[in-house]
């Protein structure tokens, strides 16, 4: 999680940050940044200014969903920018299980199951 867009922290969501963010990486770097929720207009519009500007800057760029009850709808969304790896194609499931990591929340299934969005969440990033 990071600070929100609007206010103190609006710096770490602009475009000259990203990019400095993308300099910064090696070529299997990756990027994660808090975007937001989907769910309520004004989120919506930070969620997608946030997703477009990291997807015209990194040749790959997800979005990916996760629930935080605590926050205002429960519905979250983060953005995954890579020059080079991309979150599904180059995910090892079975080098993750050969670590023996016991979580409480986070398994191989979620994992992939994170970046499959709601048809709503699809159409308000394609807009």
């Amino acid at each position: 999680d990071s600070t929100d867009p609007i206010g103190p922290g609006e710096g770490l969501f602009t475009t000259e940050f990203y990019k400095d963010c993308f300099n910064a990486l090696t070529s299997k770097g990756i990027l994660i940044n808090q975007c937001e929720s989907p769910y309520y207009p004004h989120n919506a519009r930070e969620m997608k200014r946030s997703f477009s500007k990291l997807k015209g800057i990194f040749n790959i760029c997800e979005a990916y969903q996760y629930h935080m009850p605590t926050y205002a709808s429960g519905h979250w969304m983060f953005c995954f920018a890579s020059k080079e790896l991309h979150p599904i194609k180059d995910f090892d499931a079975n080098s993750w299980s050969a670590l023996g990591l016991s979580t409480k929340y986070y398994n191989t299934d979620l994992h992939v199951g994170a970046f499959m969005l709601p048809n709503y969440v699809k159409e308000l990033l394609n807009k």
